[in-house]
């Protein structure tokens, strides 16, 4: 025994005091052979503790260990029992993973009796769990005191671990057997079935707790079922392990199944067997094919014969054995020369790869495969072939292959077609936006993997194609667009691509560019080009367009970057005056960015209400009083603060949001009105000028929502004016004249805003219910007014008007000369900083008050010189 040497063992202890006892006690020579008797006991006992396999330990009540064996050092990855011992602590806290274990073990010998077998978790030096398995009792003195506790450890660290595999490949068992597509299932050894899986459930018929109930002869056919008992016995007698066979079973509904069944013996654990599992395959389809081929060779070669589909098979290495009629006909080839060719003399050189892959395939066990491929004829015609090709066995080994082939030349043909049509456009014949957006993003990532690589953008927009299509007629305009196109390709290199990406818009592609001046010249080559006449249906048609430029030395990362930077810049273009080209720059994406952030802002202000209204007044100007204002909208930005309108209009109109913002511009310009009106009986005529949109115009509902404003803020429509441009007019004449005619029924009036600067018809003019026409400020200006050509434009639409029964409101007028002349020209009214700046409304009412108090209501600049 290995005995701690800064302690007495227990073991000693106890034998000293045995043979005290008995030298006290008992003759001399009875003491002797007594103290000898122990000491040869003692020994034997050293003798299994030191070489015991297992682990044995002694410790003390409070959990110290006293001795140890080697074995239990080992266990616990120690060299040496002396070691061991300095190293623990405690038992408590270093050997047992669970520190409850040892007071659990000391509880239950204090209830009386040993622990045995008791299995827990013990931690080596390393930290690693092992599993063990102890005997464990305490040792006490003849009067019944504890000497000392002593266990006796297994490591069964191994057999736990393969409990737990097991369970784990019990686990993926259940799983496989609940999941599995086959039919797996279990019986005894008379055939009553003891499980059944889901699948094996759809296929019979019969729920599971069915199926618990029934045995295989319930479900077997009649004829096969001694055929399933001699497969058992002869299991039973040895002679065979797995059986893999074919039979019938009868569904619930009556249905016959011809199914491939595997099946084999389960053993109990003394290798007796008790069942029988298997695993069944519905083979009912297959089965019916090869019977019927059986059943008829004279009608499948028939069939072989005149099949509309090339019927063919050949070995194992490719050489071909049968051909029919259709075969020799797509191939060229008659039968018996084809019985001296390969596949590899047919295939398509560059898809001999993929037959060889099938035919490896099949070799490899897989059954049928269904794939296209390109043959080449006897006379050198390629012809593409969808195949279908499948194993033959005999004797279930494979010896070749069976073939059906269709030539799909004419479905080719119109998959081709119908990929054309999905990446061309149906008018132009050209590549659409889909195609050429694929193509731009092979040229962006070659450029960047490639610096050097340079590419350009064209993007094309027909100017003023509306006019065109509107006068003479959309046939017409689509022969311009058919022409436009045969006109661009012939100025592209090979390697270009021009696209129609809608409408009337195109984009061009320039690939591999030498310097970014190229694209420069092809641009003036293609305005160049779209500057001659069409001659289309009689009539010689002239177009132009606008170009933007995008270079890809910008740095793109993805096509649609470029498209973007390429319709902003043609916009661009187009609104410096049509007909010319720009090139995309960092600074013009810039702007966008600040556009992009504008048109956000000015969404939130919307919700937020961030709108004030201004009014101007307009003076009459034979009296010099204010015969009414225009509410002009403003804009209290949080950041930036007051935005101008030039600034945030145009982007109102270009995104929709100026109908939203309109309608609020015209309920709070009546309500506010309205309580002007109320101020005095002075007040009472005093007339309201709002600006209608475009957009506005064309929205469905505006005579709707007219309506119900001047119901809800109760403001007299006759004291209503709406205000439209000129090119609002002309642009939608025909479509507008019932509006307005419904507009004016309620009472309000119409004034055509900054007139003179469009090109209106004198005979539309005069067909719409116009009431007022504002002279635009260029004509009134300083400048405008020294050029003689501009003072007879105003005085001819001074004139014009009075004519036609129609006012006139002359605006921008900012000085005494041009009211002057005004005056002079009998000019009825205007409008101008002369008079006021546009105030806001808490300005405007002290100005509308200041007058009333007065006794006379004039314009605050020149009540005196007009009083």
């Amino acid at each position: 025994m290995i005995l701690n040497t800064e302690q007495t063992t227990p073991a000693c202890d106890l034998a000293d005091e045995h043979a005290r006892d008995l030298k006290d006690n008992t003759p001399r020579e009875s003491a002797a052979e007594t103290l000898e008797a122990l000491r040869q006991a003692e020994l034997r006992y050293h003798g299994i503790f030191d070489n015991s396999l297992h682990g044995i330990y002694q410790s003390t009540h409070e959990g110290r260990f006293l001795n140890v064996n080697a074995a239990f050092a080992r266990m616990l990855g120690y060299d040496s029992a002396e070691e061991l011992i300095a190293n623990y602590a405690s038992i408590d806290q270093n050997y047992y993973a669970d520190s409850s274990v040892r007071p659990h073990l000391k509880r239950t010998l204090e209830e009386g009796g040993a622990v045995r077998g008791f299995e827990c978790q013990a931690r080596r030096r390393d930290g690693v769990l092992i599993w063990t398995r102890e005997n464990f009792y305490a040792v006490r003195d003849s009067v019944g005191r504890l000497l000392y506790y002593e266990g006796s450890v297994e490591d069964i660290t191994e057999r736990k671990e393969a409990e737990l595999a097991l369970r784990d490949s019990e686990e993926r068992y259940r799983r496989l057997f609940a999941d599995a597509n086959d039919a797996v299932y279990t019986t005894d050894l008379k055939g009553n079935y003891t499980s059944m899986n889901r699948a094996g459930e759809k296929l019979t018929g019969y729920a599971l707790d069915e199926i618990l109930r029934m045995n295989f002869r319930q479900i077997a056919a009649p004829e096969c079922i001694e055929r399933v008992r001699e497969k058992l016995k002869s299991k039973l007698r040895g002679e065979e392990t797995t059986t893999c066979y074919e039979t019938e079973i009868i569904t619930r509904a009556g249905e016959r199944l011809n199914l491939e069944v595997s099946t084999q013996l389960i053993h109990d654990a003394c290798g007796e067997p008790f069942g029988v599992q298997g695993i069944a395959r519905d083979v009912t389809e297959r089965k019916r094919a090869e019977e019927a081929l059986r059943q008829s060779e004279e009608r499948y070669r028939e069939l072989f014969e005149n099949a509309n589909d090339i019927v063919y098979t050949h070995d194992l290495l490719g050489y071909f054995t049968s051909l029919n009629k259709t075969g020799e006909r797509t191939t060229g080839y008659t039968r018996e020369e084809a019985y001296h060719l390969n596949i590899a003399d047919v295939v398509a050189p560059e898809h001999f790869s993929r037959a060889r892959q099938m035919l490896s395939n099949k070799r490899g066990g897989e059954e049928s495969t269904r794939y296209e491929l390109e043959i080449i004829s006897k006379d050198g015609r390629r012809v593409p072939l969808e195949i279908s090709t499948r194993i033959v066995c005999k004797d279930g080994e494979p010896f070749g292959v069976q073939g059906i082939a269709r030539d799909i030349t004419e479905r080719k043909q119109s998959e081709s077609a119908l990929r054309h049509i999905a990446f061309h456009d149906a008018l132009t014949g050209l590549p659409n936006r889909a195609l050429f957006t694929q193509q731009l993003h092979v040229a962006v990532e070659g450029a960047k993997r490639e610096s050097r690589t340079l590419f350009a953008v064209l993007f094309i927009d027909l100017d003023r194609f509306k006019v065109i299509n509107d006068s003479l007629g959309h046939p017409l305009g689509d022969e311009l667009l058919v022409a436009l196109a045969r006109r661009f390709e012939g100025t592209l290199r090979g390697g270009d691509t021009v696209a129609r990406l809608g409408g009337d818009e195109f984009a061009i592609l320039l690939n591999d560019l030498d310097r970014p001046e190229d694209a420069l010249r092809v641009a003036d080559r293609v305005l160049s080009e779209i500057g001659e006449p069409f001659q289309l249906g009689g009539h010689e048609v002239f177009t132009t367009a606008s170009i933007g430029i995008a270079l890809s030395t910008t740095g793109y990362t993805n096509e649609e970057e470029v498209l973007r930077d390429a319709d902003t810049v043609m916009y661009r273009a187009k609104a410096q005056g049509a007909a010319r080209y720009e090139v995309f720059d960092q600074r013009m994406h810039a702007r966008v960015v600040a556009q992009l952030k504008l048109e956000n802002d000015l969404r939130r202000a919307i919700e937020r209400k961030e709108f004030r209204l201004h009014y101007q007044p307009i003076v009459s100007i034979e009296s010099g009083r204010v015969t009414g204002f225009e509410a002009l909208v403003r804009w209290h930005h949080p950041e930036r603060g007051l935005v101008k309108p030039s600034e945030f209009i145009p982007t109102a109109e270009e995104t929709g949001l100026i109908v939203p913002l309109g309608s609020w511009v015209l309920e709070a310009a009546c309500r506010q009105m309205r309580a002007w009106h109320e101020l005095s009986p002075l007040h009472e005529g005093l007339k309201l000028s709002v600006n209608l949109s475009g957009r506005q115009f064309a929205q469905a509902g505006l005579l709707e929502r007219i309506t119900r404003v001047l119901a809800e803020t109760r403001l007299d429509p006759r004291c209503l004016q709406l205000e439209i441009t000129e090119s609002v007019l002309m642009d939608n004449a025909r479509a507008i004249i019932a509006l307005m005619d419904e507009l004016r029924a309620l009472g309000l009036e119409l004034a055509i805003d900054d007139f003179g600067t469009g090109y209106s018809s004198l005979s539309y003019l005069q067909r719409f219910p116009i009431h007022t026409l504002k002279i635009d400020r260029s004509f009134i200006s300083e400048r405008g007014a020294q050029d003689h050509d501009n003072a007879e434009i105003v005085r001819t639409i001074i004139l014009l008007a009075r004519n036609m029964g129609k006012e006139v409101i002359a605006e921008g007028v900012e000085t005494e000369e041009q009211f002057a002349r005004l005056r002079e020209l009998d000019c009825p009214y205007a409008q101008g900083y002369l008079f006021s700046r546009p105030q806001d409304t808490a300005a405007t009412e002290r100005m509308l008050r200041e007058g009333l108090h007065s006794g006379l209501f004039l314009a605050p600049a020149r009540d005196l010189q007009l009083a």
